[in-house]
């Protein structure tokens, strides 16, 4: 089944705002906890989840370029992206101060259970919830194996390739490898930190500097060094695609230490 835009839209703003009410409501009724203190050893499973977290960016060139005029589209953007970060930390420290341990898909902390509850019992909100991330799979990831099925058939196969090849194999090559890692692993914190480090770093970091690195070489051989670009980067000087690679190699060794100490304690 796959949900419309506007639907997506409204059950995702419905989810969120369920969960900050019933998390407000079990903190003004007396039931907050008082958070642990900061554990240093789990920084390094931050720069993982952060990555991820952000890999949506690759989303902005094609919803950008688009827009016409482009005028002021930079303070619109900060101006969405500072409501996210608003309601993402009413999300976070709601739950922090309401559950004393918070599960990796943070919507199964609110899942029906025989025994004390700490949020008030509606089993409409609590199974909605528990649903709500099957109905955002069921919308993006066949958008997401589709594009990797065509960019697999591009990188793959010629234009006369036979057709079980182009029909079959291929979309297979998309659909397996996510279907097994589905069911085969439990622990979504390692897979957003194993995911979220080694393939979003790529995908979010090395890629586009390198693309960016490239760009800059051709303009400059082609039109000269002195040309001015009005939409160019707040951070065109060079020294940042440097920070930029160094941040990235800090941030998959940080993870791969937290990895590779979790398996030695295990």
């Amino acid at each position: 089944m796959f949900l419309g835009l506007s639907g997506l839209k409204m059950g995702s703003i419905e989810a969120f705002v369920t969960m900050i009410t019933l998390c407000m409501i079990a903190i003004v009724g007396g039931h907050s906890l008082q958070p642990r203190a900061a554990n240093v050893a789990e920084v390094p499973a931050l720069f993982g989840v952060c990555v991820y977290s952000f890999m949506c960016h690759h989303s902005l060139p094609s919803l950008l370029a688009p827009v016409k005029p482009k005028k002021g589209l930079c303070w619109m953007l900060a101006g969405d992206i500072f409501i996210i970060f608003v309601f993402y930390n009413f999300l976070a420290l709601t739950g922090i101060f309401t559950f004393e341990h918070i599960k990796d898909v943070y919507t199964l902390n609110f899942e029906p259970t025989t025994g004390h509850s700490m949020v008030p019992v509606v089993p409409y909100f609590q199974y909605f919830l528990l649903i709500y991330p099957v109905l955002t799979l069921s919308s993006n990831f066949p958008i997401i194996a589709i594009t990797l099925t065509n960019n697999l058939r591009n990188l793959m196969l010629r234009e006369d390739s036979a057709w079980h090849m182009q029909q079959v194999v291929v979309p297979l090559l998309a659909l397996l490898p996510p279907c097994i890692i589905a069911l085969v692993v439990e622990d979504v914190e390692f897979l957003v930190n194993f995911t979220g480090s080694y393939a979003g770093a790529m995908i979010q970091y090395v890629i586009p500097t390198t693309l960016v690195c490239i760009a800059r070489r051709k303009v400059d051989a082609q039109f000269g060094p002195g040309v001015i670009n009005k939409f160019a980067s707040p951070f065109r000087w060079k020294y940042w695609v440097h920070f930029v690679m160094v941040w990235t190699a800090f941030c998959i060794i940080c993870v791969t230490a937290h990895i590779t100490n979790k398996f030695v304690k295990a």
